[in-house]
């Protein structure tokens, strides 16, 4: 049996983290994204309320150092912009620790935005 590509870890953990959502939620709130190239829009999209939120999803065999976390960041950034949606999250799945147990980061704009707060 061959090594398991990155890509395939990274649909799997997409999966994952889409059905633990949906499961949480009791309805359908998170759906993987189709690749655009290089306009990438996420690997998720996130609906909350009237939101449309931009999910990416980072899995490493080690813990991301600041300047790898910095850079996914700035990826969720990017491709939420892509996207054109309300906001941007980033989930990291830390080694050893299953997909709940994943580190979640966004935008302060995003964060308001999920409390109803949009005047930024």
């Amino acid at each position: 049996m061959g090594k398991t590509k990155p890509k395939d870890i990274g649909t799997r953990q997409e999966t994952k983290l889409c059905n633990v959502m949906n499961d949480y939620a009791g309805s359908v709130v998170c759906e993987r994204v189709v690749q655009h190239g290089n306009e990438d829009r996420g690997d998720l999209r996130i609906l909350v309320d009237d939101l449309v939120i931009t999910g990416e999803s980072k899995h490493n065999k080690v813990c991301p150092s600041e300047s790898m976390l910095a850079e996914f960041q700035e990826q969720t950034v990017k491709e939420n912009r892509h996207a054109g949606q309300d906001g941007g999250v980033l989930f990291v799945n830390l080694p050893n620790k299953s997909i709940q147990r994943a580190e979640c980061w966004m935008q302060p704009k995003t964060l308001l935005l999920l409390h109803g707060i949009d005047r930024l």
